[in-house]
């Protein structure tokens, strides 16, 4: 089983993302748990540029929950896992429950 997102044509991968201010610094600092070599999200952070609004383009590079078919997020969340997760799905409810627990 795949996870798939489907941007609807109008929205378009430049689209805005509008987000909440307060998830802004964790969820860099998430995406970056698990995967360390994220540069633009390290760079950004670094610069103390802002993250947000982000493009949908932008969250399907650095967003793990929209990256479980990459081996990356799958060998990071099998990491916190402690076993091998075998389907996306899996991949995408071990992600989710880190970041459930997660504290920077």
């Amino acid at each position: 089983m795949r996870i798939t997102v489907n941007i609807p044509d109008p929205i378009g991968l430049e689209a805005e993302e509008i987000a909440r201010e307060e998830g802004l610094s964790v969820s860099a600092l998430f995406a970056r748990a698990v995967e360390q070599y994220l540069e633009d999200c390290v760079r950004r952070r670094a610069a103390d540029e802002a993250t947000l609004p982000s493009t949908i383009r932008q969250e399907l590079k650095v967003n793990p929950f929209l990256r479980c078919h990459e081996q990356s997020v799958k060998h990071a969340a099998e990491r916190f896992a402690g076993r091998e997760l075998r389907s996306e799905p899996e991949v995408f409810a071990t992600v989710r429950k880190w970041k459930d627990g997660f504290r920077n």
